[in-house]
């Protein structure tokens, strides 16, 4: 299966950047619902191991918190090729604007 791999740097404690990230996950989740199947995630210190069915098909990650960094790789399945760029692209946003600060005019740094 392909792998998807992207860092996003942040300033929080590993504890906060866990919070805010358990919800992307869910928010995904929730947001996708329609579309994916049996989500699971399960935390193992500041690892997070999680899967979800997407058309019949598993798709599988991991998300790593390290003190100023966040590593998330996922592996999905070819049929997804096509539209890994949009999916990718919304899975960082969020990533990057969970992790990040809003300045006045509502951009992340």
């Amino acid at each position: 299966m392909p792998l998807y791999e992207f860092t996003e740097r942040h300033n929080l404690s590993k504890n906060e950047a866990k919070i805010r990230l358990t919800g992307i996950v869910d928010s995904l989740i929730n947001e996708f619902r329609r579309l994916i199947s049996m989500p699971q995630i399960s935390w193992k210190g500041d690892t997070a191991r999680f899967s979800y069915k997407l058309m019949g098909k598993t798709i599988e990650g991991i998300l790593k918190i390290n003190q100023k960094k966040v590593v998330v790789r996922i592996q999905y399945p070819l049929f997804m090729r096509p539209f890994k760029s949009v999916v990718m692209e919304v899975t960082r946003k969020r990533a990057k604007a969970l992790l990040g600060k809003e300045n006045k005019y509502g951009e992340v740094s």
